[in-house]
């Protein structure tokens, strides 16, 4: 199949060859070999899938990942942090990597109305599985629910996303957690959602968290959650610190800390105008400085 793929390449040569992944780079030598042009690597995030491959396999995967990296020119990170933590993977120093913030296609993003405050909502938008940390978020959950009953509207914990079989015990857990608790009328998954239903949900939210367990490279959640004037709560790991300076569109917490998550929860759920504020500062930078096509262009 490499050699149909090189062969096909060979009747309008390329400039340039991206892939997407480096878990493609073994693909490099082949296609630098009979094509000889510039070979560019999207770094996406991949190495926490090969770091949780079983023994000794994680280990083979890196020391092949090296060998073949020898063959890309250029690597280009969507993050300053996992540039230095992909870095040592590839055998390279972490200014080799070029690194791209990521970028949204912002058509139609807008900020749902103004919430009437007859209940607080906060949303969960990502993969459902442990450690996208949507039990933490549960748990926090719980632990502002408590201490706000009466200072605070209904309280609503509204997560979407992907679920595969493997993880429908999980969020089973998590929901009969949280009806255990005598607030199960309180939580709602909402399965996968469409671009349309996304700007909806992110738009009727009072904060998006995903309470991630590992240092995320992208977070697009969070900027979609922004770009609709809703602020975010994230860990602090990952591109999440460069985003939450960058854009000033939330807030960070301890990464694993339920209580550090639920007081920040607390806290903005309790001072709604600095949400206000957190909400448009996050949309005004998230358009200024994250549409796809402006941040392409600073390249």
């Amino acid at each position: 199949e490499v050699t149909k793929c090189v062969d096909w390449m060979k009747v309008d040569p390329p400039d340039v060859i991206h892939l997407t992944n480096s878990m493609l780079a073994g693909l490099a030598p082949a296609f630098k070999a009979a094509l000889n042009v510039p070979i560019v690597c999207s770094l996406q995030g991949e190495d926490y899938f090969l770091e949780h491959l079983p023994a000794p396999y994680s280990d083979r995967a890196f020391v092949r990942l090296r060998e073949k990296s020898r063959e890309i020119d250029a690597f280009i990170s969507p993050s300053h942090d996992h540039a230095i933590s992909m870095a040592a993977h590839l055998g390279i120093e972490a200014n080799e990597i070029h690194v791209i913030l990521p970028g949204l296609l912002l058509e139609g993003l807008h900020p749902g109305p103004l919430n009437d405050r007859k209940e607080c909502r906060i949303g969960y938008m990502a993969r459902i599985s442990p450690e996208k940390g949507l039990d933490l978020l549960a748990d926090a959950f719980l632990k502002v629910r408590r201490r706000c009953i009466d200072t605070l509207p209904r309280l609503r914990l509204l997560a979407a996303g992907w679920l595969g079989n493997e993880h429908k015990p999980y969020l089973e857990k998590i929901r009969r957690k949280i009806t255990d608790a005598g607030f199960g009328i309180d939580f709602e998954y909402l399965g996968e959602i469409s671009r349309a239903e996304k700007i909806h949900f992110l738009g009727s939210l009072d904060v998006l968290s995903v309470p991630v367990l590992y240092p995320a490279p992208k977070g697009l959640y969070a900027l979609e959650a922004m770009a609709c004037g809703t602020p975010v709560i994230q860990p602090n790991l990952g591109i999440f610190p460069e985003l939450i300076s960058s854009t000033q569109g939330g807030l960070l917490h301890s990464p694993g800390d339920i209580n550090d998550l639920a007081s920040k929860l607390e806290w903005l759920l309790n001072n709604r105008e600095e949400a206000m504020t957190l909400g448009q500062q996050g949309r005004k930078a998230v358009f200024e400085n994250f549409h796809s096509r402006r941040v392409a262009a600073r390249q």
